[in-house]
C-alpha cells in the first residue's frame, strides 16, 4: 500500500493508491462439470506478477487515464489472456485500480493439413504461449509447406528475469538449409516508454526460390546475415504527439550461387523443368554503415470486437503516424559500393461512429548507388471494417454481421534478382493456385461478409461463416496492362470456427471459392477450389502495424 496520496505536479495525474489483480480461470467461476475442471486442473494458471509485468505503472506512481488506457490496451493485445479491462476509483488525488483478465488455454497443438490452391500444407507440433503461467512462449514444429519441410523452435521470453528486457531466439532446420534469428533488448512497449535499445541478428543458408504461373521456376543458393544495434528516444507529449529518434549500426550481406543437384531433390523438383540461365542469377550484396530514423505518432485508438477473432476486443491507432530511416553504407566501412537506403512511410485512419473505421497507408523505400536508384517500392493500403451487428430477416437472425475490406497495391521497380511479388490462394485470391501469379507490380481487393452465427458454444467454440470476392493480379509488365488485362477474380462462401477461450481466440478457415476467370496457373473459370486454413486470408492490421514502418517496406517480397 502506497503512503497517503499528495497533490500531483500535473492536474490530469493521480496517484495509485492499491492494485488488485484478479485473473479468472478459462472457463468462469460457473462450475460446468468434471471435464472442465480438469482442463483447469492441467493448465498452469497465469501468475499475478505475468500481468502486472504489463501495466506501465505500480502503486505510488502518478498516472494520467492514457497511462492506465495503454496499460490495459496492452493486456488486450497478450494472446494468453482474454476480456482484460482495467478498473479504476478516484478519491481525491488517489486512484484504486483493478484489473480483471482471463486464462485462456495456452498449449496448443499444432496440428496444421491444409489444401487447396494447388498445394499442401501439413504440420505438427505444439506451442506453449504462457508457460508454467509466466507468459513466456516456446514452440517446437515439423512443418511441409511447398516442398520445403523445417524444424523450428522458437522461444520468445517478453521479460527477462522479470525486467523489462525481451529475448527471442529461433533456430529452423530446414531441408534446403537452415536459419537462426536472435533479438536482444528493451523494446518500446507502448507510447509511454521514453527509451529503446536492441540487437537483432538474422543468419540463413537457405535456397531462393522465384515463381511463375504457380510453379518454382528457378531456384538458387543464398547466404543471408543481417545484424543491427540500434538505441531510440522519445520526446513529446505520449497522448498526442510522440516522437521518436533512433541511431544504430547496420550490417547486411547477401550472397548468391548456382543451385546445386541436391537441391532439386530436396525440393522434390526436376531440373529439366527449371531456367538455368545464369542472367536470372541474383548479385551478391553488402551493406555497413550507420542508421538513423524518425518517427512521430498522434495516436487514436478505436476499440472494437467482431473483427478478426469474434469477440474478442482489438484495439487501432487510427492516428496519424510518419516514420523515416536512412541507412548510409559507404565502401570505407566494407560496403561494396557506396550505398544509401531508405525508406519512409504514413498512415493516418478515420472512424464512422463506434463501429467502424477506415485506416490508410502509404510508404516507399529504394537505394541510391552511383549507378542510381535501384531496388525501389512504392505501396499503399487500405483497410476498413464496418461492425454491423445483428441482422435479421423478419423475425429470423441471421448473426452478427461484419463487413471486412482490405485492399493493397505494391509497385516495384528494378527490384533486386532475388525479390518478386506474388499473389495466390494463400495470400489474396482463394480460386487460384499459390503463387499464381508473380512480377515485380501486384494489387489485390478483398471483401468479405463475416457472420458470427453462434458464440462460445459449450464454451468451446464459436461458428460462423462469410460471402468474400477477391480480386487481385501481378505483372512485370506495365501498371496499366495489369488493371487492363491482367486482373483475376473469384467469389465465394466459407465456414469459420473460432476458439475464443485458447491462446490468441484462434480461428479455422474453410473456403469453397469460384474463379471468375481462367488463369495461366491452369485454373478454369468456375473450378471449385476448397481450401482449409487456419486464421483469417487478410486482417486489419496495416502492413506497418503487423512488420515494422521499415519491414513493412523492405522486407516483403522475398523468399528465403
Amino acid at each position: 500500500m502506497a503512503e497517503p496520496c499528495s497533490n500531483p505536479d500535473l492536474p490530469e495525474e493521480m496517484q495509485v493508491r492499491s492494485i488488485a489483480v484478479e485473473i479468472l480461470p478459462i472457463f468462469g467461476e460457473k462450475k460446468l462439470g468434471w471435464p472442465y475442471s480438469m482442463a483447469e486442473q492441467l493448465k498452469f494458471s497465469t501468475k499475478e506478477r505475468a500481468v502486472r509485468q504489463h501495466l506501465l505503472f505500480k502503486e505510488g506512481d502518478y498516472v494520467s487515464q492514457f497511462v492506465i488506457d495503454e496499460s490495459a490496451r496492452i493486456l488486450r493485445s497478450q494472446k494468453y489472456l482474454r476480456g482484460a479491462r482495467i478498473e479504476t476509483v478516484r478519491d481525491g488525488h488517489c486512484v484504486d485500480v483493478k484489473v480483471t483478465v482471463q486464462d485462456t488455454w495456452s498449449m496448443i497443438p499444432q496440428i496444421t493439413y491444409s489444401f487447396g490452391g494447388g498445394h499442401e500444407h501439413k504440420a505438427l507440433g505444439i506451442e506453449e504461449s504462457n508457460l508454467l503461467g509466466l507468459g513466456k512462449r516456446v514452440e517446437l514444429l515439423y512443418d511441409d509447406n511447398i516442398g520445403r519441410k523445417s524444424v523450428e523452435a522458437v522461444w520468445h521470453d517478453p521479460h527477462v528475469w522479470n525486467s523489462d528486457l525481451q529475448l527471442i531466439a529461433g533456430f529452423f532446420d530446414r531441408n534446403d538449409g537452415e536459419i537462426f534469428i536472435s533479438d536482444f533488448g528493451k523494446p518500446f512497449r507502448s507510447l509511454v516508454d521514453e527509451y529503446a535499445w536492441g540487437y537483432s541478428g538474422y543468419q540463413g543458408r537457405t535456397v531462393g526460390r522465384l515463381f511463375r504461373d504457380g510453379t518454382e521456376n528457378y531456384i538458387f543458393r543464398r547466404s543471408d546475415s543481417t545484424y543491427s544495434l540500434n538505441y531510440a528516444i522519445a520526446a513529446g507529449p505520449a497522448q498526442s504527439a510522440r516522437r521518436r529518434y533512433s541511431i544504430g549500426y547496420r550490417y547486411n550481406r547477401n550472397l548468391f550461387s548456382k543451385a546445386r543437384p541436391n537441391d532439386y531433390e530436396d525440393l522434390d523438383l526436376n531440373p529439366a523443368d527449371m531456367d538455368r540461365g545464369p542472367g536470372l542469377l541474383p548479385e551478391d550484396r553488402k551493406y555497413s554503415g550507420p542508421q538513423v530514423g524518425y518517427s512521430s505518432n498522434h495516436p487514436r485508438f478505436v476499440s472494437m470486437n467482431y473483427i478478426d477473432r469474434f469477440e474478442r476486443v482489438q484495439d487501432f491507432n487510427i492516428g496519424e503516424t510518419f516514420d523515416f530511416t536512412t541507412n548510409l553504407a559507404p565502401k570505407f566501412l566494407n560496403s561494396y559500393r557506396d550505398t544509401l537506403l531508405f525508406s519512409v512511410n504514413k498512415s493516418v485512419g478515420w472512424d464512422f461512429g463506434s463501429t467502424a473505421f477506415l485506416n490508410a497507408e502509404a510508404g516507399a523505400a529504394s537505394r541510391l548507388d552511383p549507378d542510381g536508384f535501384s531496388n525501389t517500392l512504392v505501396r499503399a493500403e487500405i483497410k476498413h471494417y464496418d461492425v454491423l451487428g445483428q441482422q435479421f430477416w423478419g423475425d429470423l437472425s441471421l448473426g452478427r454481421h461484419t463487413l471486412a475490406f482490405s485492399y493493397y497495391i505494391d509497385y516495384g521497380d528494378d527490384l533486386d534478382r532475388d525479390r518478386q511479388f506474388l499473389v495466390g490462394g494463400n495470400n489474396a485470391l482463394r480460386g487460384y493456385d499459390v503463387a499464381a501469379f508473380s512480377g515485380d507490380k501486384r494489387t489485390a481487393l478483398n471483401i468479405e461478409d463475416r457472420v458470427h452465427l453462434m458464440d462460445d458454444v459449450f464454451k468451446l467454440f464459436s461458428l460462423g461463416g462469410a460471402l468474400f470476392a477477391d480480386v487481385g493480379g501481378a505483372t512485370n509488365e506495365s501498371l496499366g496492362k495489369l488493371f487492363s488485362d491482367q486482373l483475376y477474380a473469384n467469389v465465394g462462401i466459407g465456414l469459420r470456427f473460432a476458439f475464443p477461450r485458447v491462446s490468441g481466440s484462434r480461428v479455422l478457415r474453410i473456403d469453397c471459392a469460384f474463379p471468375l476467370r481462367t488463369g495461366p496457373d491452369g485454373t478454369e473459370a468456375g473450378d471449385l477450389r476448397v481450401l482449409f486454413s487456419g486464421g483469417q486470408l487478410f486482417g486489419s492490421t496495416l502492413r506497418s502495424q503487423l512488420m515494422g514502418a521499415e519491414n513493412a517496406n523492405v522486407g516483403v517480397g522475398f523468399d528465403r
